[in-house]
């Protein structure tokens, strides 16, 4: 991964209240989510509308290979020295676990209630209501990514099968930031240049359906999809030492921005990691600049930064809200594919809403426990993917 050193940028030294707030990439985390969010909602369009609405969403999955950058960018903007596995595994459940259960429960409920309803379950559907069990014991402890099935990482709440991507990115932090930030500059480039040339392998090999499973390997499974935590610990090592500072924010939106469409008009197994994810990466590290910088942007005002702050929330419930709009059925006309991404898109919003302010936060108080204070850092590493 090449990099640059600005030659007035020292490196970053934690404070006494820790790393400056990055407020820019909590905004970006918001766009993020809305990707995942326009994707989905594809599924209640038809005819002209959806093949239209293809062509500025049908990208949005890349936010999963944003989300898990921005993860491990984050997380590592927020470590210090001395911190322990043990109490950052406690405070990362806090932080997930309680608002995850209960859309598990929604997940749950709408599978049951849609039962044999056309346009409601998809992979959701079942025989019988023991063919869930399976399904549900997965989800419930994070392991359904590690099944090459999409019975069990796409059922019940399918979007949860990220959050069983990040409980393993989790387990392997501590000892990941242990080894890359006393690693040297050339073993960290290495690491990067490796890391994205694996991510170039996985879609060639899906690419060429080398082998059953080929696509649970790329974009599924923990072991693979770990790639670009691991970059984004890089970056973000990578910034507190100085370097990525003269990237211009301006142009890595619009590197981004002409990526995704691009991606959007011509798919393929390489939009999924391989293509985004160097201009991701290039992108948290110009954000965090330049919010270093004391510069603002759209993405760091009120609004940005609210829809940011509830956007773990917004991608649990969004597809279960999704699905029950199913029962009215899919459209073909602009007026119904327009009305259906509105009232998802609001209902999705409140949804999160109620889920944040009265799941997510207080339970994550509750069981966090005791602990020294954290830095005050507003981006927290949730994944909104898909």
């Amino acid at each position: 991964m090449p990099s640059e050193r600005g030659l007035a940028s020292p490196a970053i030294r934690p404070q006494s209240g820790g790393r400056p707030r990055l407020d820019t990439l909590t905004g970006l985390r918001a766009v993020a989510a809305l990707a995942v969010f326009a994707v989905h909602v594809i599924a209640r369009l038809e005819g002209a509308p959806a093949e239209a609405w293809s062509y500025v969403a049908a990208a949005g999955g890349m936010g999963v290979t944003f989300f898990f950058a921005l993860s491990g960018f984050v997380l590592t903007w927020a470590h210090r020295d001395g911190d322990e596995a043990l109490p950052f595994w406690r405070r990362r459940f806090a932080r997930i676990y309680p608002a995850y259960f209960v859309a598990l429960l929604g997940g749950l409920l709408v599978t049951v209630a849609s039962h044999s309803r056309t346009g409601v379950s998809s992979v959701q559907s079942y025989d019988d209501v023991g063919d869930l069990l399976g399904p549900f014991v997965a989800q419930l402890t994070l392991t359904q990514s590690w099944v090459p099935d999409d019975r069990y990482f796409f059922s019940l709440n399918g979007v949860g099968w990220s959050l069983s991507c990040e409980a393993f990115f989790y387990a392997c932090f501590p000892a990941l930031i242990l080894w890359l930030a006393r690693a040297s500059r050339r073993t960290r480039l290495a690491t990067q240049m490796g890391a994205v040339a694996l991510l170039a392998g996985l879609a060639l090999l899906v690419e060429f359906d080398a082998f059953p499973g080929a696509g649970w390997l790329q974009g599924t499974a923990p072991i693979t999809t770990i790639l670009p935590f691991i970059l984004g610990i890089t970056i973000a090592l990578d910034v507190t030492e100085g370097r990525w500072s003269r990237i211009s924010f301006r142009w890595s939106v619009a590197a981004v921005g002409v990526v995704y469409l691009a991606c959007c008009a011509w798919p393929s197994t390489f939009v999924i990691a391989a293509i985004p994810i160097i201009p991701f990466l290039a992108l948290l590290a110009a954000g965090s600049w330049r919010h270093l910088r004391g510069e603002s942007s759209v993405f760091s005002t009120p609004t940005f930064v609210w829809l940011g702050e509830v956007s773990y929330c917004f991608y649990l419930v969004h597809q279960l809200v999704i699905r029950c709009m199913g029962v009215f059925g899919g459209t073909d006309s602009w007026f119904g594919a327009a009305a259906q991404i509105l009232v998802s898109l609001a209902l999705s919003l409140l949804a999160a809403w109620l889920l944040h302010v009265l799941v997510e936060k207080p339970f994550e108080r509750r069981l966090r426990g005791s602990s020294r204070a954290r830095p005050p850092v507003t981006v927290d590493p949730e994944p909104s993917p898909a």
